[in-house]
């Protein structure tokens, strides 16, 4: 029986801990910012998707032509819920590249006003930008409805005009694109596809799973506005669970992409956005490649059957070192997740999360609550090193590894001086792999190394035989 509906519930308690902190940030009256609405444009809400089609010609490229993303190690991404300077060095450390943080609307504007009064706190944005000055780009998810606006925190703009939203919203890219902070990716709420109003209010997930028109909706409010404001920002649909649909207990819509694209939604983002937990739910997707590969591939395939090519991102995946798993399934699947994410050619992939939290939420974190390490931070950090600057050149056939039980895919590092191949096996056996080499450096997930020869095998033949397990190995071929 899979475990998932557990993990599920518990770890998105993290997401009303991150509201509450935020929300407790003291603001002195200093700080304390009016911004008057820009009086140029026309009186009334942001157009529909509809009025959007008819009235609006976009001029912005699209975001395939654009040279500012990705870059190999930006790959490498991780979620925080603080920039507190302990983390922050933590991450870096690991050899993130990327954080996803979340921005609060409440914490910002916690009262409706006329003019607004953006209330940017000193300690948010000194948090933001410690991480950038730490050499890692951001991604801030935009969540955390004001009362005043929305009944739910994550859900639609249902209590005033989403004109005060669209407001926020090119106010803090207005604000966070410019150095020092310098965002340039937008997500818009946490798991949208949520369709349990209990759980939008218990894991404070978003809530738009029923209505993906209003999502669209907003969407194309704030499309343009973004552009406008920075160019060179990028908006993300938020991060899709898609899995643990209502059959199987849980409270995500299976409709809500589709519903999202069929009212025009997919012209009002640039990178489609998903979660994956691959302890879970992996036959979902088997059908369409191993892995994270296979959901990656169904939900481009998705997007195709809407005439739509679009990057794609994953800002959500982990897996526990207790309760459901342990340090040795952990740590496995921090490189099984980056080569695969490399091989799906995913902008970038944020590992869930550096630092556990409250004693309720999942333990996916590479850090212990008081910042001891697990040995999945030595996983991460020797992924992030042996990955970061490679590049992907593809899988190994069956017929090259001998078996269908094992992935197997070959990087080029070094500026393409060197080609090394990262190799595991699915069926909790050893296969042998054979490669055409005089030796071969084995690297373990954590960066211990060893070497196994040619005549290992009692034999001089120009091959050299590697027995693989379920544990990742890069193994680095010498003639």
């Amino acid at each position: 029986m899979q475990p998932w509906p557990t993990q599920r519930n518990t770890s998105r308690r993290l997401w009303p801990l991150a509201v509450a902190l935020l929300l407790g940030l003291s603001l002195p009256a200093s700080h304390t910012s009016s911004l008057a609405a820009d009086p140029s444009p026309a009186e009334g809400d942001p157009p529909t998707v509809a009025e959007a089609a008819q009235t609006t010609r976009s001029i912005f490229l699209p975001v395939v032509s654009q040279p500012d993303i990705p870059s190999p190690d930006t790959r490498f991404a991780i979620q925080l819920f603080s920039g507190l300077e302990a983390q922050v060095a933590e991450a870096a450390l690991a050899g993130a590249a990327r954080v996803r943080m979340p921005l609060i609307w409440a914490a910002v504007e916690p009262t409706n006003t006329n003019p607004s009064e953006y209330r940017w706190s000193p300690t948010y944005e000194g948090w933001l930008a410690r991480i950038t000055a730490s050499n890692m780009d951001l991604i801030l998810t935009f969540d955390g409805n004001p009362t005043w606006a929305a009944t739910y925190s994550g859900g639609p703009i249902d209590k005033v005009p989403i004109s005060e939203f669209v407001d926020f919203v090119v106010a803090a890219v207005e604000r966070y694109s410019a150095p020092p902070y310098n965002v340039k990716l937008w997500e818009f709420y946490n798991e949208p596809d949520n369709g349990d109003p209990l759980w939008a209010v218990n894991s404070s997930l978003g809530y738009w799973g029923n209505e993906p028109e209003a999502y669209a909706d907003m969407l194309a409010a704030v499309y343009q506005p973004i552009k406008q404001a920075d160019p060179r920002s990028r908006v993300l649909l938020g991060g899709i669970a898609f899995d643990f649909w209502p059959e199987d207990g849980g409270p995500f819509v299976p409709e809500f992409l589709d519903g999202v694209l069929q009212h025009g939604g997919g012209s009002y983002f640039d990178v489609l956005n998903f979660h994956y937990y691959p302890t879970a739910f992996a036959d979902n997707w088997s059908a369409y490649g191993p892995g994270l590969i296979g959901k990656t591939t169904f939900l481009r395939d998705k997007l195709a059957s809407y005439g739509l090519y679009k990057p794609v991102i994953c800002t959500e995946a982990g897996v526990e070192n207790v309760n459901t798993g342990t340090d040795e399934i952990q740590s496995r699947y921090v490189p099984i997740l980056y080569v695969q994410t490399m091989a799906a050619d995913l902008l970038s992939l944020s590992w869930f999360m550096l630092v556990d939290q409250d004693p309720g939420s999942w333990k996916t974190g590479l850090l212990y609550a008081d910042l001891t390490r697990k040995p999945a931070f030595y996983a991460y950090q020797t992924a992030t090193a042996r990955l970061g600057e490679a590049t992907y050149v593809g899988a190994l056939s069956t017929a090259e590894m001998g078996t269908d039980a094992m992935e197997a895919y070959r990087f080029l590092a070094f500026g393409g001086q060197t080609q090394f191949t990262v190799a595991w096996t699915n069926d909790g056996l050893t296969h042998p792999l054979a490669l055409s080499a005089r030796r071969v450096l084995v690297v373990d997930k954590y960066g211990a190394e060893s070497w196994v020869y040619d005549t290992s095998d009692g034999f001089m033949d120009g091959v050299t035989t590697v027995h693989v397990g379920s544990s990742p190995v890069y193994l680095y071929p010498e003639s």
